[in-house]
């Protein structure tokens, strides 16, 4: 079974390739990368050096249509860290067409999995079961539109899994093979957006996720939501975004504490000077019942990040960025650093990018070409 999956990622790259080649004449931009990355982490499970391959092709069109294509490999080695397959190949198409303050868009992507560990996915209703996921298709449309002040706009997703399924055996304490299985669910949405002015705007909003899932009740969920924005700024150097959001959800897997939710956001902007960007966030997430009996807090955010775009670069490709996220209930902190160089070697050449990235206990060190 290994070697047929190990073999399928190369016949796919193949028509790939050729798709890329028969859109190419129609296409403003082609762009081809291949990125190899090799992990250093000194962190828990994943420690010790492993490695992973990225190859994506992008192909899009000019004019008010755009069509976007890619496909990417991820190949883990011996020591996999936290991730659960052995490799995936992703292949996803979208496109996007804008006209007369409309945005009509639409996608689909479809995934192979490889090699996958066993994993418990359903502890809530299914805790002596395993499943291995085997493929992933889902879909996508949403629509957009300007009306002066006013914007609307509404989303559709539907989600396919198949999976390999075991269940525990009670006759000799093992897991035992049930088949293929396939569970769908789909995710619907509508938003509108007003614009009062001096930086004013409200949001009004309703969503509804479902499922054929052996548990229904635990995923179905319709949400209404409402909140209010507002933006701006000191001096050209700094400016403050702030939002409030009210989200109602309705779900029989929900306790009636977490029926509400609030979210409210204050981000300070910062441009330091023409290279150097950043800013400094703080979230608060809380709920409560319907009668607003006690409030309950979920977690508290604080996050940051600056950015220094090397000046030889008009690109801003070339760039240092440092970031941190930090939360108190959640038991979390995290930092990350980035460097990324671009450099073209040659006119005609292809793109070289280099990255190395440290994030908590991990360190990893990129190459890419780009044509």
């Amino acid at each position: 079974m290994r070697k047929v999956c190990a073999g399928m990622p190369k016949q796919r790259y193949l028509l790939i390739l050729i798709g890329v080649w028969l859109i190419g004449g129609l296409s403003a931009q082609t762009g081809f990368s291949l990125q190899n990355e090799l992990f250093y982490s000194t962190y828990g499970e994943r420690d010790g050096i492993w490695q992973q391959q990225v190859l994506s092709m992008d192909a899009v069109t000019a004019g008010n249509t755009r069509i976007s294509m890619r496909n990417d490999l991820l190949i883990n080695g011996k020591n996999r860290g936290s991730h659960n397959q052995g490799f995936y190949d992703r292949f996803r198409l979208t496109g996007l067409h804008m006209q007369d303050n409309w945005r009509l868009g639409a996608g689909a992507a479809a995934t192979i999995f490889g090699d996958p560990d066993q994993l418990s996915m359903y502890p809530e209703w299914q805790p002596l079961a395993l499943q291995e996921k085997r493929n992933h298709v889902s879909a996508y449309t949403s629509f957009g539109k300007d009306i002066s002040r006013f914007e609307i706009g509404g989303h559709l997703m539907l989600n396919t899994l198949s999976m390999d399924t075991s269940e525990f055996s009670f006759e000799d304490f093992s897991f035992q093979s049930t088949g293929r299985k396939s569970l769908t669910d789909y995710h619907g949405g509508a938003v509108l957006k007003a614009k009062l002015g001096k930086g004013l705007s409200l949001l009004a909003g309703l969503d509804h996720q479902d499922g054929d899932l052996d548990a229904p009740r635990l995923f179905r969920m319709t949400g209404t939501k409402l909140g209010m924005a507002h933006q701006t700024r000191i001096n050209r150097q700094f400016a403050i975004e702030s939002q409030l959001l009210w989200q109602h959800r309705e779900s029989t897997a929900l306790p009636s504490f977490k029926s509400n939710v609030y979210v409210s956001d204050l981000r300070l902007r910062m441009n330091l000077c023409p290279e150097l960007i950043g800013f400094v966030q703080y979230t608060n997430r809380s709920c409560s019942d319907n009668r607003l009996s006690q409030l309950w807090m979920i977690s508290n955010y604080l996050r940051g990040q600056l950015k220094y775009s090397f000046y030889y670069d008009e690109s801003a490709a070339s760039y240092l960025s440092l970031g941190a996220l930090y939360s108190p209930e959640n038991e979390a902190g995290c930092y990350r650093l980035q460097i990324l160089i671009s450099r073209c070697m040659a006119p005609g050449m292809p793109e070289r990018e280099s990255t190395c990235a440290l994030k908590g206990n991990e360190i990893s060190m990129a190459n890419s070409a780009i044509t």
